[in-house]
Order: C-alpha cells, then sequence, then structure tokens
C-alpha cells in the first residue's frame, strides 16, 4: 500500500514538473508563430532581466497603448554584446512580431531594427546583421 502511494505521487509531481516545463518554454502555445505585425515603436523602458529580457513601448503613429514586447533569453543577447544599454528610453525601432493567440497588448520580438546603433536582430539566428 505505501509502494502504491509513494508510486502515484512521484507519477503526479513529474506530470506537474513537466508541465511547467513546457507552459515556461512554449513560444508557440501563447504566440501565434504564423502571424507577423510590423511597425515602429518607442522604446519606453528595457529590461534586462533572466530568463527572458523585455521591452515595454508605444507605437510611433499616435497610438498611446504600451506594449510589452517579450524576448530571447539573456544568455543569447549577452552572446550578441546586447546589454542593459543597448536599448534606451526614446530609441526608435522597426519591430516585427508574433501577436499573442489572445487579444492582447504583449507580444514575441521576432525581428527588430535598430537605427542608432546600426543593427538588425532576428530572433534565433544568434547573429547581428549592420544595417
Amino acid at each position: 500500500m505505501l509502494n502504491m502511494r509513494f508510486r502515484c505521487t512521484i507519477l503526479i509531481a513529474m506530470l506537474f514538473s513537466c508541465s511547467a516545463a513546457l507552459a515556461h518554454h512554449s513560444v508557440g502555445g501563447i504566440f501565434d508563430q504564423g502571424a507577423f505585425i510590423t511597425f515602429e515603436v518607442e522604446v519606453v523602458e528595457f529590461q534586462f532581466i533572466n530568463p527572458h529580457p523585455f521591452m515595454t513601448a508605444t507605437r510611433t503613429d499616435g497610438s498611446d497603448e504600451l506594449l510589452t514586447l517579450d524576448m530571447d533569453n539573456r544568455r543569447e543577447f549577452s552572446a550578441l554584446n546586447i546589454d542593459q544599454k543597448t536599448f534606451l528610453p526614446g530609441d526608435k525601432l522597426l519591430v516585427t512580431l508574433n501577436p499573442s493567440h489572445v487579444p492582447s497588448t504583449t507580444f514575441y520580438l521576432n525581428a527588430l531594427e535598430h537605427p542608432r546603433l546600426g543593427f538588425k536582430y532576428v530572433t534565433n539566428v544568434r547573429q547581428l546583421y549592420s544595417l
């Protein structure tokens, strides 16, 4: 009887830990990776945090809506010499985003052009391109 309870407890713990890990890393589960929206934004704030940096920004087309742009992981950005000073308040960026599956002001950053620093970044390519 005790052995069966132990096995059930271990099985339940494993199921919960696997589902939490999949949920955290499931960009496709949250964002529509087949849909792309491109527009210019102005950086409000850049948080260079673990595990995933994010940016808050407003569209430059006059919309006062505050957007949250989820980004790739900090380790990959650090390898490209992207840090806390790369995206400063007031920087204007051309971004291509994946929208959320549900109506939201949070998007996944697919690509960006950074005119002030003269580079283009594309998600998961792991290199920067000169403009």
